[in-house]
């Protein structure tokens, strides 16, 4: 097919467009089986897939237990490595510039919140006179004033940069990076190996990173962009809500954002896995395969699918401000008209719902299905998780991540206003 539209082969009987690759089933037939460049979560891969699969083992135990481990672990060590992070920021701004003190030229620090922004100015008020001095050295005074002037400029856009574009920025970037590496010829097999995830595979550690890979340019942009929609869920979880079981009161951090972005990722990939493992493991211990690449080939009449994409977290985002916020409204500007995020959040969790159960298309409805329940949950009981976890660590750590306030409040100690703002 491809030689009647005027593209030859390559030596690796591949074709290099300039964003994507198209693959040639080795029998010189292309079909619904050949590799999905472009699509919406799963990839089925056709007797055209490369040959790394050969040398990949088929894992035939622990097909369970072995993820669940890994899953598990990862997530906790996120939330523990961003608890201590955390700390260790709030235990330095609330030094620098106790509740109760003030900065020069502003008002007394009325929170922990306030503390932070304080410590950020002093900081940025640092760094701008340490680089006009050494700029005064070196450059006559008007082009080195025009410097600091960039600097500043930089400086301040930063600042206002919050931690929920921070984040979704640096999730991109790595997708982005991890998309662009696998459109050459000499990273693309390492891509299949170590990044997309393969229910039968024995790299359970492909959980980690089958979140960031993207096999085609429209599935990568299409999250990205979801992404970005979901800002205000972002924006709410890392900065608006009010902590109950803290003893300051004090807005989330980047760290936070992070673990949720990771927990949501395993945990929706880790769905995908039970889904495609319960549906394809009669049929795949009964062929007792000895690579990947004999459960992959389309000729058979079925393939596994492999899993990879953000696509669980995007669910799970919308799922945690649908239900936290439920009031919430989304506003489609080319009909010129609004609906509840509720209502969107029921009417996509059905048609999950039913492409699971109906086991049809593309797309990885397990993964979506993951994030749904993932999102749920944390809007009932991850918030309180992620507070618990900060306190524990803080009583287990007596470094820099010690944290002060250790006192867990009440829900009666949040004033009526807070909780109204939180929500």
């Amino acid at each position: 097919m491809l030689e009647r539209l005027g593209i030859t082969h390559g030596r690796r009987n591949f074709v290099r467009l300039p964003w994507i690759f198209l693959r040639e089933p080795r029998t010189g037939r292309s079909g619904p089986g050949g590799v999905l460049s472009m699509g919406l979560g799963v990839h089925r891969i056709s007797s055209g897939i490369p040959s790394v699969f050969h040398c990949m083992p088929v894992r035939k135990t622990g097909l369970i237990w072995k993820p669940t481990l890994v899953a598990i672990g990862s997530v906790l060590g996120v939330y523990v490595a961003a608890a201590y992070a955390t700390n260790g920021e709030t235990e330095y701004y609330t030094l620098m510039y106790p509740i109760g003190s003030s900065i020069s030229g502003y008002q007394p620090v009325e929170n922990a919140n306030q503390s932070r922004l304080c410590c950020a100015i002093t900081a940025n008020t640092e760094r701008v006179q340490r680089l006009r001095n050494e700029f005064q050295r070196f450059f006559p005074k008007a082009l080195a004033d025009q410097l600091i002037g960039i600097y500043e400029s930089v400086l301040n856009a930063w600042s206002k940069t919050s931690h929920s574009q921070v984040a979704i920025a640096t999730v991109c970037a790595i997708s982005s990076a991890m998309f662009l590496g696998s459109l050459s010829p000499r990273i693309y097999p390492l891509f299949l190996k170590h990044c997309v995830h393969h229910p039968f595979g024995t790299r359970s550690y492909t959980l980690l990173t089958a979140p960031f890979a993207h096999r085609g340019i429209l599935h990568l942009t299409t999250n990205i962009c979801c992404l970005w929609i979901m800002e205000p869920s972002f924006q709410w979880l890392s900065e608006d809500y009010t902590p109950l079981h803290l003893s300051i009161s004090e807005s989330s951090s980047v760290y936070h954002l992070f673990a949720f972005i990771m927990g949501s990722a395993v945990v929706s990939t880790l769905c995908s896995h039970y889904v495609f493992v319960a549906q394809y493991s009669s049929r795949v211990l009964a062929r007792s395969p000895k690579s990947l690449f004999s459960i992959m080939d389309a000729s058979a009449g079925w393939n596994v699918p492999v899993t990879s994409g953000l696509s669980g977290v995007v669910c799970a985002t919308f799922s945690l401000l649908a239900i936290s916020c439920p009031d919430t409204t989304v506003y489609f500007s080319t009909f010129d008209y609004e609906m509840r995020a509720r209502n969107i959040f029921l009417l996509i969790f059905a048609g999950d719902l039913v492409g699971l159960l109906a086991r049809r298309g593309t797309i990885d409805h397990a993964m979506h299905m993951g994030g749904w329940l993932f999102g749920g949950l944390y809007a009932q009981y991850g918030l309180t998780f992620w507070e618990k976890t900060r306190i524990v660590v803080s009583r287990l750590t007596n470094g820099p991540g010690q944290l002060l306030h250790t006192r867990p409040r009440s829900v009666l100690d949040v004033s009526e206003q807070e909780v109204s703002q939180s929500r």
